[in-house]
């Protein structure tokens, strides 16, 4: 989430978290980034890529470049660009053909309909994804992101 109500502490927490799961990966891993607002504002790269010392080194640049504080937050495009990556990844062989997952960082509110979690967990049972949600900050709204992560085999947290 790079939405305008990342200014300042929020948009340092998820950028330093992108960064840190970044580093948690290895060469056997595949993985792009995603920011959003309410719309989609960045994709590192149209499917994922091998967690190779370089391509961590150039996302984690790419993502210094970026400005992570403007625009409002829309979940759903968020969401379905994060599936269609990760199908687009599959098609291509671009995975590690195992265990599939988003990590979803977000400080916000977004509208998403009882279709929208439908589709969601149909795409997550049929690309084998586990969705990983973290509310950041004290004035996160927690409904949707808790929901997402309890529907989807993942793991809800908030942070901060």
């Amino acid at each position: 989430d790079t939405s305008g109500s990342m200014s300042g502490g929020r948009a340092v927490m998820a950028k330093t978290a992108a960064k840190r799961i970044l580093d948690t990966l290895t060469w056997k891993d595949f993985v792009t980034v995603v920011l959003f607002d309410s719309e989609i504002k960045a994709v590192y790269c149209g499917s994922m890529m091998p967690v190779t010392e370089g391509n961590r080194r150039a996302m984690k640049t790419w993502m210094d470049s970026l400005d992570w504080a403007a625009g409002g937050t829309n979940f759903v495009t968020a969401m379905d660009k994060a599936i269609e990556v990760i199908k687009a990844s599959v098609e291509a062989g671009a995975t590690s053909m195992c265990q599939k997952a988003i990590m979803f960082l977000t400080d916000g509110e977004s509208d998403f309909s009882d279709d929208d979690y439908a589709r969601v967990r149909q795409a997550t049972a049929e690309y084998d994804i586990v969705l990983f949600t973290y509310a950041l900050g004290t004035g996160a709204n927690q409904d949707v992101t808790k929901r997402l992560a309890c529907e989807n085999g993942g793991i809800f947290y908030p942070v901060g």
